[in-house]
C-alpha cells in the first residue's frame, strides 16, 4: 500500500504512530483485561540528514529526533542517525536487518534529500558527489534495499520525509529526475512519501 501526502506529512506520522497499538498486536494474545499476552519486538531505523555540502536542510535533524523519541516510547528498539555519511548508512542498515528480520514491526524514517534514477528512490547520504548515475549504487542508497532489510517482519512502516528539489537532480542530463519514483508493492508494507511521486514538493 502507498500512502503520498503532503505537508500533512508528519501529522499523518504521529497518527500511525498513535495507532500503532492497536494495530499490531494481535486479537488472539489479548487476555480478558484487553492486554497483550506478550512482548512485541519492534524496532526502528530513523535518519535524519541535515548537513549537506550541496544543499543544507534545516529540519531533518529535528524532525528525525523527535520522531526518535515517539517511537522510543512506544517501546521501540530505535537507531537515530543524525547527518549519516555512507559509512553510517552501511553499518546501520547491517545492524537494522539484523534486529528487523524477526520483528513484529520494523520502522524506518528518512528525511534528508532523495532523488531517483532510472526509476528508484536513493537516499543520499551527507558525504554523497556522484559525478554521473553511476556512481549511486556507490554512493547512495537503494530505498529498496532497506525494505529487504526488513526480512521477515510482520508489519513494515517506511517513511520517506525526501520530496524535495533536489540540487543533485540538476547534475545529471539522463537518468536522474526531480522528485521520486512510485515504489513497488509490498505486501504487509506501508511506505508513505511526504509529496506525491514525481513531485519535487
Amino acid at each position: 500500500m502507498r500512502i503520498d501526502g503532503s505537508k500533512l506529512f508528519r501529522h499523518f506520522v504521529a497518527y500511525i504512530i498513535c495507532l500503532l497499538p492497536m494495530l499490531t498486536f494481535p486479537a488472539e494474545g489479548r487476555n480478558q483485561a484487553g492486554e497483550s499476552g506478550r512482548t512485541e519486538k519492534r524496532v526502528a531505523l530513523v535518519i535524519g540528514n541535515s548537513a549537506y555540502r550541496f544543499g543544507a536542510l534545516e529540519n531533518p535533524r529535528n524532525d528525525a529526533t523527535s520522531i526518535a523519541a515517539a517511537f522510543k516510547r512506544l517501546g521501540f528498539d530505535v537507531e537515530l542517525i543524525i547527518d549519516a555519511t555512507k559509512s553510517d548508512f552501511d553499518a546501520a542498515q547491517k545492524r537494522f536487518s539484523a534486529g528487523a528480520d524477526k520483528a513484529d514491526v520494523a520502522t524506518l524514517f528518512y528525511a534528508g534529500h532523495g532523488i531517483q534514477a532510472d526509476d528508484q528512490n536513493f537516499l543520499v547520504p551527507i558525504d554523497a558527489e556522484p559525478r554521473s548515475v553511476r556512481d549511486f549504487k556507490r554512493e547512495m542508497v537503494k530505498l529498496e534495499d532497506i525494505i529487504d532489510d526488513m526480512g521477515n517482519a510482520k508489519v513494515k512502516l517506511v517513511f520517506f520525509d525526501a520530496c524535495r528539489d533536489n540540487p543533485l537532480a540538476r547534475s545529471f542530463s539522463r537518468g536522474g529526475s526531480r522528485g521520486l519514483a512510485a515504489p513497488a508493492e509490498t505486501t504487509g508494507t506501508l511506505i508513505s512519501f511526504a509529496t506525491k511521486h514525481g513531485e519535487s514538493r
